[in-house]
């Protein structure tokens, strides 16, 4: 017989639409090479009773303990955990119609994986079984984040073929499938083997989409890919413009640079825009449903509370090889730089945040993630705007309450807000000549914000600040955390979203607070 090493072969692969979502086929189903004979699996698990054949294998690695360890909870289930079936509804799996969700797979219940797939061939069909397979192995690449996943395809009792071993490799954009033929006198080791070692891998859960990632990609494809989705429609003739421009100067690679990603791949084109990539359909959906009903019943105002895309559709980007990969949906945004808080004008925009959240609420739309890096802050002819970005995690804010918890978030962007105003405030005086005790108030403001107070007091860091001086700055930021206001903020605010209109009277408080801190500080 051949070694199992010897028996490995690489096939090539194509990429072509289905539904709309790139799927990914076999050109050739591996041969099981000669000197492998077929065998059924009755006969290869030593078994005399023909059952379902899933129930069979699964029996027999209860029987000889493969997969199971005694330390911990795992084992084998059939088809794919709650966690996979949601997520894989999420990406858009590769292929919907007809699926399988896995013969058997390996759950870890430490790390919330499944580590191994097993998959029988039925109705004599074992074709469709390993191409079932494969794009299995590929879906929890893309949902668990990593570069390479392996399985199994187990012959039936009533379609003798040979256990192949799957393994996808995922690198330079591309999906590799390596195969190997098990002889019906190696596969149980080799089964045993994979699964004690899938349990040592380190896997993040995340949720990338490896259609375009922040390696090996090409900047000048992506610009040429979106140069030629982008209509001809007189309001997109700048963007066009602009791209048009870099690519015919050659300066894609100067203009075009990966940010830090999350839920998106974020990329920087030029000092001018910013095209973000959601990882999951449903932040493209929420995306596109908040635009829908922020943009709805007026004549722009909405720009004044919220950053919406100036262009967003499907894009193409062709490889080397004419192959073509679509991304679920792209997305354009102006570049906006946020203008510094500072004691001029922090509490102006404190309440420019207010009525940001009012106008998003008025509008049904719950924002979800506020915080103050998904917040620019920007004036014009004397007034000052909070405009919110990042409408991925959004929802109806009727729904189960989604508003309260908005309001809840701005109490926490309030004190995020003056800590980071007394940040800049200090980076102001560095190179002036003031009083040190200016600096210190603003150093004892940001520490008491952050909750630090006691380690301020057991070390003032070098202070010659006076006890009088650092508790009344201290007590001047518990009267803004713990004012009547706030903690109408942390309670949810507006008891009904039909009156989305916080009521002054209480969080005008906060605001006098605020400004009371300031003359304080000085």
């Amino acid at each position: 017989m051949m070694s199992y090493s010897s028996c490995s072969s690489r096939s090539p692969v194509t990429r072509e639409y289905f539904n709309d979502i790139l799927i990914i086929s076999m050109k050739d189903l591996m041969k099981i090479p000669e000197n492998i004979y077929s065998y059924d699996l009755t006969a290869a698990l030593d078994m005399e009773v023909k059952e379902d054949p899933v129930l069979m294998l699964l029996s027999w690695l209860e029987k000889n303990n493969i997969g199971i360890l005694s330390k911990y909870s795992s084992g084998w289930k059939r088809g794919h955990s709650v966690f996979i079936t949601k997520n894989l509804n999420d990406f858009c799996p590769l292929v919907v119609s007809g699926r399988l969700f896995g013969g058997l797979t390996l759950w870890d219940n430490r790390e919330n994986i499944c580590t191994l797939l097993i998959e029988v061939i039925f109705d004599n069909d074992a074709s469709t079984a390993f191409f079932h397979l494969v794009i299995s192995l590929i879906d929890m690449c893309r949902i668990y984040n990593v570069n390479s996943m392996t399985g199994f395809l187990f012959p039936s009792y009533n379609c003798p073929f040979a256990v192949i071993e799957v393994t996808v490799d995922f690198k330079d954009c591309i999906y590799q499938i390596q195969q190997r033929a098990c002889s019906k006198y190696q596969f149980h080791d080799r089964v045993k083997l994979i699964a004690n070692r899938s349990f040592q891998r380190k896997f993040t859960i995340a949720n990338p989409i490896h259609i375009i990632p922040n390696s090996h990609f090409d900047k000048v494809k992506l610009c040429e890919s979106i140069l030629r989705a982008i209509d001809m429609r007189p309001k997109f003739r700048q963007l066009r413009n602009f791209i048009d421009g870099l690519l015919l100067s050659g300066s894609v690679g100067d203009h075009l640079s990966f940010l830090n990603t999350g839920n998106n791949i974020v990329l920087t084109l030029g000092e001018d825009y910013v095209i973000k990539v959601p990882t999951r359909y449903s932040h493209s959906e929420k995306v596109q449903t908040a635009m829908l009903k922020l943009m709805n019943q007026d004549n722009g105002d909405y720009n004044r509370f919220a950053v919406l895309p100036i262009w967003n559709g499907a894009v193409e980007i062709w490889s080397k090889d004419a192959v073509v990969i679509v991304t679920l949906r792209v997305f354009i945004f102006p570049r906006l730089t946020s203008t510094d808080l500072n004691f001029d004008n922090l509490v102006e925009f404190m309440k420019a945040v207010i009525k940001t959240v009012e106008f998003i609420h008025s509008r049904e739309v719950a924002h979800c993630d506020l915080r103050l890096p998904n917040i620019f802050f920007t004036q014009s002819n004397q007034s000052r705007y909070a405009r919110l970005i990042d409408f991925d995690l959004s929802m109806d804010a009727t729904l189960k309450g989604s508003y309260k918890e908005d309001w809840k978030k701005v109490a926490k962007v309030f004190l995020d807000m003056i800590i980071d105003a007394c940040k800049n405030e200090l980076g102001l005086l560095k190179d002036e000549a003031v009083p040190p005790t200016k600096a210190q108030k603003l150093r004892v403001a940001v520490n008491e914000l952050r909750g630090s107070r006691k380690r301020l007091r057991e070390n003032r860091g070098g202070s010659d600040i006076g006890d009088l001086v650092f508790q009344e700055t201290v007590t001047r930021c518990q009267a803004i955390s713990e004012h009547e206001g706030f903690k109408y903020l942390k309670e949810g605010g507006p008891t009904r979203i039909q009156r989305q209109i916080v009521e002054n009277t209480k969080v005008d408080g906060i605001f006098l607070q605020v400004s009371e801190l300031i003359k304080f500080v000085g």
